[in-house]
């Protein structure tokens, strides 16, 4: 039994325990040992971001000034050949002719007398431009000579549609030529001949 002279010890009542210090974090004692470091890492990117933008700007108003200068220069281009159009003009017919011949004589080498851009074409052509061209006059006769030729083969053969079209390219170079009338009577002949031979046979 406790003694009634013993004085009693009033203890305190039970609480929360006292609060233990909080630990720092990593980023807190960086900061406390260097200081802000996150700042300085704000700014450091601000900084390089800038640069790069500024590069980039520059570099796009460098390929804008070249591609101005690009369309200048066509556009200068193109101004100087229209004034040189303007100051030499037109091909003259004399030139046009020229050109010509010129064409029919390549096509004449490379065995392409008539039918669609042959030599025949090129030569007629000239001669309209240039009616009295001796030099023209000249290739469209040996024209004639081929193509006449050309025509009696086929005639002595008895083909008359293969004759006809040499005979007409013939006369258009050689329009005066008598033996060409000669040639297109004596196919004509032929023509009629054989038409009664059809028309006279038995069906």
């Amino acid at each position: 039994m406790r003694s009634e002279g013993t004085p009693r010890v009033k203890l305190p009542p039970p609480g929360d325990p006292p609060p233990r210090p909080r630990a720092s974090t990593a980023a807190e004692l960086e900061h406390e040992l260097f200081g802000d470091g996150s700042a300085r890492s704000a700014s450091l990117s601000l900084t390089v971001s800038t640069e790069i933008a500024a590069a980039i700007a520059g570099r796009v108003v460098r390929y804008r000034r070249a591609a101005l200068g690009v369309a200048a220069g066509a556009a200068l281009v193109a101004l100087a050949g229209f004034a040189a159009h303007r100051m030499v003009g037109p091909a003259s017919p004399e030139a046009v002719a020229a050109a010509h011949v010129e064409a029919a004589d390549r096509l004449l080498r490379e065995g392409r007398v008539t039918g669609k851009d042959g030599a025949l074409d090129h030569l007629l052509a000239a001669r309209r431009l240039r009616p009295g061209d001796a030099e023209t006059a000249r290739r469209l006769d040996r024209v004639a000579d081929l193509l006449e030729r050309l025509a009696a083969g086929a005639l002595d053969r008895g083909d008359l549609p293969v004759a006809a079209i040499h005979l007409a390219s013939a006369r258009a170079a050689a329009p005066d030529r008598p033996s060409l009338g000669a040639k297109q009577a004596e196919l004509d002949r032929r023509a009629r001949l054989a038409s009664s031979r059809t028309s006279g046979a038995p069906r």
